[in-house]
């Protein structure tokens, strides 16, 4: 009789899984913790609806009104305080920054020194800037901290133009379309390029702290240099960080004279020099890089007498130290003020 052989193997053998990691048990438990659940939930929904509604209607309509997954109610989305303003077309509106620069990373070179918002209407050719204090403390959108660190915020998340735009909009109520930064090499070579500027004083300037020496200018016409140029937008030790900014406002128009002037304008080496510390120390969104825009862009600036205005505690903030940091806040406890002030003297409301 022939012998039957039989393979035997015993990975083929496919054992049952315990018990407890069978699929209709883990069924059942699941089940049981969600009928739990829910009972637990109506229970703290009788509960809390018994005291306020007790004799109103039955307990599980009032669970209803509980549980928004039973009612299909969805809670309302927080309202956004400060939304982003539309564009506006009459309008070119340009953010313009001054920092120290990445050479001074250790003291802060990345921290705006100059907040400025250049305003010019397309149709009647009017000007104004309007300055903005580096130590405003905001609350907008997700940014949290002074005005000064917008920028360098923005460098970090990898977007600093939209980013930094985008807040500003947010807390001025006006869209900014554009955005220029300049470090301080880039002043200094282009103040430089134009041979200085000229500036008129309504009273004698001095510093006597910040710079190693007193730096004096007397009242009346004074021509300055680069260096001295530097010092007269960045002084603030003898006087305060509004008037700081009315004095780079006044740099900054004398500047635009001096580059619009026929002595520039005729020299091509001046103009040259201009151009390549733009294009080395400027950064921009705009094509102001190139001359013809540029001038343009000046030229808008020069027909008209700008209107300037400087946000400061003369107006609309209050300062503060809290733990010992200097703030400054706004007076009404938000920002309704400071869009109203953008509103009223860039659309002359």
């Amino acid at each position: 009789m022939d012998k039957i052989s039989i393979n035997y193997n015993p990975d083929y053998i496919k054992m049952p899984p315990p018990w407890w990691k069978r699929r209709e048990v883990l069924i059942f438990v699941g089940a049981i913790i969600l009928v739990g659940f829910i009972t637990f939930k109506l229970g703290l929904a009788y509960n809390t609806i018994v005291v306020d509604n007790s004799d109103k209607e039955p307990w599980w309509k009032r669970a209803a009104n509980v549980l928004p997954f039973v009612n299909g109610k969805v809670p309302e989305p927080t309202p956004d305080l400060n939304p982003l303003p539309e564009k506006e077309s009459e309008r070119l509106d340009i953010l313009m920054l001054g920092i120290r620069g990445e050479g001074d990373l250790a003291n802060g070179g990345l921290l705006t020194d100059s907040i400025q918002v250049l305003s010019i209407n397309k149709s009647d050719k009017t000007v104004s800037i309007i300055s903005l204090p580096r130590d405003l403390y905001i609350k907008v959108g997700d940014f949290e901290g002074k005005l000064n660190e917008v920028y360098e915020r923005g460098l970090a998340k990898g977007d600093t133009f939209n980013y930094t735009k985008e807040t500003i909009s947010r807390l001025t109520g006006i869209y900014i379309d554009k955005m220029a930064v300049l470090d301080f090499e880039g002043f200094l070579g282009i103040i430089d390029k134009v041979g200085g500027i000229d500036v008129t004083l309504e009273k004698e300037f001095k510093e006597t702290q910040q710079w190693g020496y007193e730096f004096y200018l007397p009242e009346g016409e004074n021509h300055l240099e680069a260096q001295e140029a530097l010092y007269y937008v960045r002084s603030r030790y003898s006087t305060n960080d509004f008037d700081r900014s009315r004095r780079q406002q006044q740099v900054l128009l004398a500047t635009k004279d001096k580059v619009l002037s026929i002595g520039t304008l005729l020299n091509p080496i001046k103009l040259s020099g201009i151009i390549s510390e733009f294009k080395d120390n400027l950064r921009t969104d705009i094509s102001i890089l190139n001359i013809g825009d540029m001038i343009d862009l000046l030229k808008s600036m020069s027909e008209s007498l700008p209107e300037t205005y400087v946000i400061s505690t003369e107006n609309l903030l209050d300062q503060i130290v809290d733990d010992g940091v200097y703030k400054l806040l706004p007076k009404d406890g938000n920002y309704e003020g400071i869009k109203q002030t953008f509103e009223t003297i860039l659309t002359k409301k």
